[in-house]
């Protein structure tokens, strides 16, 4: 089984399909699917947490960017409780609805939802709930990805070759029945036209560059501009300036200000160094 790098796979074309680089994809499943082994599947380690078994493990929304162009974000698992699924659903669309802004161009934080079943689906009734009552009803039908993880598991592991990380022909052809047999269903459930799933082994690393290639493939815009023309250079963060970054512009702006005023008597070294430091304060807001 080849180890795929992807931090370099396919980021020439990221470079030049993202418009506002990196593409945020934010991940659903309910607990046990395996959004946090395809976060470690593509990260090459094991950055993400991963629950034993249907314990999950993460608790809050965590940030993991593949590379410069690609970012996903991991998500609570959802099905174990109706009271921790109210509070997992209020962090998702709190994330949905959050705006992003930098340079003078504001959009959605979040371009795209990825949802993550499990080769089983036994999860299905969930994710129609969830999908119906608030997925798409914080975005667009065409921005909500779906993938089937596990397709080991998916005939409860016959016909599948461990050794080289692969199914025999005979779940081959069941994963890509299933696969659409995914697709009818949300549609049915939804009154969405959707994709059709990739099926994947976040463990065995089978078909994860398809993943990948279907994100590429299948991005042609993001965070649509709602305020000021900018240049297509121009990018998004979603994050806070750190308080070390704040207090090094401050301070130099502190004290170029300081010796401006006193050069300029009628300025005078404190004033200088007043309006140095708030000048310098806000331009950590805005620097690359």
């Amino acid at each position: 089984m080849t180890e795929i790098n992807f931090k370099e796979y396919r980021v020439d074309e990221m470079k030049e399909k993202f418009q506002f680089p990196p593409l945020n994809i934010l991940l659903v499943g309910v607990t046990g699917a395996g959004k946090s082994s395809t976060i470690n599947a593509l990260l090459g380690s094991e950055a993400a947490k991963v629950g034993a078994g249907a314990d999950p493990e993460t608790k809050e929304i965590c940030k993991y960017k593949i590379n410069d162009y690609l970012c996903f974000y991991d998500t609570p698992g959802l099905g174990d409780s109706p009271t921790e699924d109210a509070g997992h659903l209020k962090k998702i669309t709190s994330y949905l609805d959050r705006s992003c802004r930098k340079k003078g161009v504001t959009g959605k934080l979040i371009d795209k939802v990825l949802v993550v079943m499990d080769g089983s689906s036994r999860d299905f009734g969930k994710i129609t709930e969830v999908l119906n009552n608030y997925i798409f009803n914080t975005i667009e039908s065409e921005n909500v990805w779906f993938a089937v993880n596990q397709a080991d598991m998916a005939m409860k592991g016959r016909h599948w070759n461990a050794d080289s990380g692969t199914p025999d022909e005979k779940l081959e052809e069941f994963l890509q029945e299933k696969a659409l047999s995914v697709k009818e269903r949300i549609e049915e459930s939804t009154g969405k036209t959707v994709n059709m799933p990739v099926c994947y082994s976040a463990e065995y690393g089978f078909n994860t560059t398809q993943l990948i290639d279907f994100i590429v493939e299948n991005t042609d815009s993001q965070r649509k501009e709602t305020e000021y023309e900018t240049s297509s250079s121009s990018s998004y963060s979603d994050d806070l300036p750190s308080n070390g970054k704040v207090a090094g512009h401050t301070a130099a702006g502190a004290a170029a200000g300081a010796a401006i005023g006193s050069a300029i008597p009628v300025v005078g070294t404190a004033a200088g160094a007043v309006v140095g430091g708030v000048i310098g304060f806000f331009s950590s807001f805005f620097d690359d």
